[in-house]
This record gives structure tokens, C-alpha cells and sequence, in this order.
């Protein structure tokens, strides 16, 4: 998840995927699914900074123009039959603080697998703390033995939805290609490494 701009808090109570499926030929299911893991990479020369553990994850740019890009993921098999086919999928979430206007924020599908550690940035969180063991950062997929290919995370070249945030509220994205990065992460769980 990542915005060009502006910088974004994202308080994660309020963040989950609906997802519509087929289950067989008559049968359509609704289910809520809430986050299973969340991080923050927040631009670090060193790649040490972390907040795995917090409240809250961000993305945009701050002031400063220091890049910040949250990462969610979702666990699927739990909640879904393995055979279902995917009609349609919703990420809601709750944008708690900016700095900015309306500006685009864009769902990319991560394509390398992170962690989220102990880290617990303190205050509002907004510029991380030390990475704990396991941790994404800027630098590392894993704190501090796995490296992204590329600073700042290893993501899909296209976005899998854009939508429009600005003022503090909900906001949703939807589109036909977060369907098919669904089903493929359904299909193919160990590619699943979320947006």
C-alpha cells in the first residue's frame, strides 16, 4: 500500500478484505477478514527503523519528504474453502491523520515475503523505532538477515487499485485485479505476501 504524496495514518482496528466467493454452483459467501499482520517501511539509510508491533501503519510522504509505505496481509485458508472461486473483494480503511489533500493511494501486491517483529514505535508512531528481530524495513524483508531486492520493498510494477484519500475517514478499494491477486493467493498460498 503506498501513496505518491501524501502521508497517511492508518489506524488498523478498523482495516479488513471482504471477499464474495463461490464455494459451488448455487452457494455465494460474504466474509469480513481482518488483517493478520501489518508493518511499516519508513525510508532509513541504515534500514533499522520498524514498527511491527504498533497501532498504526503509514504511507506517503512526510513533510520531510521521507518516503513511509505500509504492508498488510491477510490469511485466507482460515476463513475460505481452498476450492472457492473469488466474484469479488473490498479492502477498507481508516485513514486517521494527514497532512495533506486528496491524493491517489495505490495497492501494489508485495512480491517477496516480510515480517512484522516486537518493534513498537512510541508516541503517534510516525517515525518507527529500532527494528526487532524479524522486522521489514526499507532495506530488510526480515531484520536483519534477508534483504529486499529493491530498497523499499519488492512490489507489483502495476497497482492493483488507486483510490482518491484525503480527509480523515473511510475509504475503500475495489477493483478486478485485487480479485485475481485474491484468487491467486488462494490458489497458491505460499504467494501470499499481501499488498
Amino acid at each position: 500500500f503506498r501513496s505518491q504524496f501524501n502521508f497517511l495514518s492508518i489506524l488498523l482496528i478498523a482495516m479488513f478484505l471482504t471477499i464474495s466467493i463461490n464455494s459451488d454452483s448455487t452457494a455465494q459467501t460474504t466474509v469480513d477478514i481482518t488483517f493478520a499482520t501489518d508493518n511499516t517501511l519508513y525510508q532509513d539509510p541504515n534500514g533499522e527503523t520498524s514498527n511491527g508491533s504498533g497501532q498504526y501503519f503509514f504511507t506517503g510522504q512526510t513533510a520531510a519528504d521521507q518516503t513511509r509505505r505500509g504492508l498488510i496481509k491477510f490469511l485466507l485458508v482460515k476463513d475460505i474453502p481452498l476450492c472457492a472461486t473469488i466474484t469479488n473483494v473490498s479492502l477498507k480503511l481508516h485513514m486517521s491523520k494527514t497532512i495533506s489533500g486528496f491524493e491517489d493511494a495505490e495497492l501494489r501486491k508485495v512480491e517477496k515475503d516480510w515480517g512484522a517483529g516486537n518493534s513498537d514505535a512510541p508516541g503517534e508512531e510516525g517515525y518507527g523505532t529500532q527494528a526487532d528481530d524479524y522486522d521489514a524495513t526499507c532495506q530488510h524483508n526480515f531484520y536483519n538477515t534477508d534483504f529486499w531486492t529493491n530498497d523499499g520493498g519488492d512490489f507489483s510494477s502495476d497497482p492493483s487499485a488507486i483510490e482518491p484519500v484525503g480527509g480523515v475517514g473511510f475509504y475503500t478499494w475495489d477493483s478486478s485485479a485485487m480479485i485475481q491477486d485474491v484468487q491467486n493467493w488462494l490458489d497458491n498460498p505460499e504467494s501470499n505476501f499481501g499488498w
